[in-house]
C-alpha cells in the first residue's frame, strides 16, 4: 500500500496532467476568530485547555509563525532532522537532516516494522520533490513536485487532548476526489500530496481554527 494513495497510475498521471488545473485562485488564509469553549466539556469534566488564555491576536497564531520561518530559513531548517506523524496512527516519518525519511510502522500490539526503501524530500533545479515508496518491501518510488505547504490547527480532539499543528505538502493540482452525497456535484481536491503532523506535541495554548497556506511554484 502506498504511503500516498495515488488514485491515478503513474502513467495515466502523466498524459492527464495537463488537463488538471492548478489552482491559481486558492485562498492563502483561512482564519476563525474565537476558540472553541474552555472550561466543562460536555461531560462536565475540565477540557485539556481548562483555565488557559486563548490567543487572540492573528500574529501570535502557530500557523502564522510556521509559515513565516518556512520562508525565512526554508524547508530543511524547519521539518529536517525531526520525527514527524504522517497522518495515519502508528505510521511515522524519520526525516534526518538530509531529507531522507525512514519510515516506520508502530503496530496496536507494540511490533515495529521498518520500510525497506526509504522516502526522500530533496531540491533540484530550484524546486522541491518528494519520493514516495510504492510500498514497504519494494525498490521502486513514484515522485511529484511540491508546489504548496498548507499549515492548518487539527482540533477535532481539542477537549481531551488538545490541538495540534498539521502540515500538508501537495503538487497544487486539482483534480476530482469525489461526489457530493447531497447533489452529485464534484468535490475537488489536490491529486497528490502527503502530511506531516506533530500529533506528539499539543500547542500550549488554545487558538482559533486556521489554515495558511505557502505556494512554493506554480
Amino acid at each position: 500500500m502506498h504511503v500516498i494513495k495515488f488514485l491515478l497510475a503513474t502513467n495515466l498521471f502523466l498524459i492527464l496532467c495537463k488537463q488538471i488545473p492548478i489552482n491559481p485562485s486558492f485562498p492563502l488564509e483561512k482564519l476563525e476568530t474565537k476558540c472553541k469553549p474552555i472550561g466543562l466539556n460536555e461531560y462536565g469534566s475540565e477540557n485539556f485547555y481548562y483555565g488557559k488564555k486563548c490567543l487572540e491576536k492573528k500574529e501570535d497564531f502557530s500557523c502564522i509563525k510556521a509559515i513565516q520561518e518556512i520562508k525565512e530559513k526554508g524547508i530543511e531548517s524547519y521539518f529536517f532532522g525531526k520525527t514527524w506523524d504522517i497522518g495515519d496512527y502508528g505510521m511515522k516519518f524519520h526525516l534526518n537532516r538530509k531529507g531522507e525519511i525512514k519510515i516506520v510502522e508502530h503496530g496496536p500490539d507494540g511490533t515495529i516494522n521498518i520500510w525497506k526503501q526509504k522516502a526522500k524530500i530533496y531540491r533540484k533545479d530550484g524546486i522541491y520533490l518528494f519520493e514516495d515508496p510504492i510500498d514497504k518491501s519494494g525498490t521502486k518510488t513514484e515522485q511529484f513536485v511540491i508546489k504548496r505547504i498548507d499549515c492548518e490547527i487539527n482540533d477535532s480532539n481539542f477537549d481531551s487532548k488538545g490541538s495540534f499543528i498539521h502540515f500538508t505538502f501537495t503538487n497544487n493540482e486539482m483534480k476530482v476526489l469525489r461526489h457530493s452525497a447531497l447533489d452529485d456535484s464534484p468535490v475537488y481536491g489536490d491529486s497528490k500530496s502527503f502530511v506531516l503532523a506533530e500529533t506528539t506535541k499539543p500547542l500550549p495554548n488554545p487558538e482559533p481554527w486556521h489554515k495558511i497556506s505557502f505556494i512554493l511554484s506554480e
